[in-house]
């Protein structure tokens, strides 16, 4: 029985839990905090990650190290919360340094929730659109295939990513919240959403999330962006959300298919799972005829 609920309600019961509590706790937190708040509670949830997915793994061979473990752990805990938080303060010094005017919507202002779902709506446009960029064009993609070097997708290397695509991605993305004129109690919904999505979106989890899949970018979807295969690695460049991938026409899922391999099949070396030669590889590689897609 918890199987089965756990199967089909696993992910939206996660995500509601962990937002639900946020939303609740946040405000007895003072406001220079709120920001980083999200973060110290990134911890259980990487328990019950790691306690999902040996329970019940999508694949079972995702969960053997395959040497790549300790530069997970490092992308996760050091590198990642590190830039993230960084391209967010450079937008916070931009657009309070130069005094540059944010939209201001009176209907907006007054609803935290409302505000919260369309900042969060207008910044997954701009995150599908740089994603997308990421993967057509040639030079980004030298950056951005490190994530995607990953033989298999599991909790920990959600955050496998090279510094300046982490840094440009994130900065672009956090662009129109604060455009939008996000306060710090959006920001902390802004970082909390994608803290919880993140980790659940590379999951090695057996999930069957129907409803969620047409919201979320959920494990099932993204799964598919990993794959080798022609045809479905164009696909699924959603962040939180996956309704950009619905209005794009790029949303891909089969229900009764499971991925059958992940990782880069381009005219580059493979990807290394050591930490010092992923910094290095995409400016010592030699160009190649193009990124992982043909789109000549």
């Amino acid at each position: 029985m918890f199987k089965k609920l756990h199967t089909h309600w696993g992910y939206l019961s996660l995500v509601a839990a962990f937002m639900t509590f946020i939303a609740l706790t946040m405000r007895f937190v003072p406001v220079e905090f709120l920001e980083v708040y999200p973060l110290l509670f990134s911890s259980p949830l990487i328990v019950a990650m790691i306690w999902l997915e040996k329970k019940d793994p999508a694949r079972k061979d995702w969960l053997l190290n395959q040497g790549d473990f300790l530069a997970d752990l490092i992308h996760s805990f050091v590198l990642f919360p590190v830039i993230v938080l960084l391209s967010s303060w450079l937008n916070r010094w931009f657009f309070t340094g130069f005094s540059i005017p944010t939209f201001q919507f009176e209907l907006l202002n007054q609803s935290l929730a409302l505000k919260f779902l369309v900042t969060l709506l207008f910044a997954e446009l701009f995150f599908y659109l740089i994603h997308r960029f990421a993967h057509e064009n040639r030079f980004l993609w030298r950056f951005h295939r490190i994530h995607h070097g990953a033989d298999r997708v599991y909790w920990a290397n959600a955050a496998r990513f090279h510094p300046f695509d982490l840094f440009l991605t994130m900065t672009l993305y956090f662009f129109p919240v604060y455009l939008m004129g996000a306060n710090e109690q959006i920001l902390c919904l802004f970082v909390a959403i994608n803290i919880v999505t993140g980790l659940l979106e590379h999951a090695n989890i057996q999930y069957a999330s129907r409803t969620a899949n047409r919201i979320f970018n959920t494990s099932e979807l993204h799964r598919w962006h990993h794959s080798t295969v022609a045809g479905e690695y164009q696909k699924n460049y959603g962040k939180v959300l996956c309704v950009w991938d619905v209005f794009f026409r790029t949303w891909y899922y089969r229900e009764t298919d499971f991925v059958k391999e992940v990782g880069t099949r381009d005219d580059y070396s493979p990807v290394s799972n050591r930490l010092m030669a992923q910094m290095k590889q995409p400016f010592i590689e030699k160009t190649g005829q193009r990124g992982i897609y043909d789109v000549s």
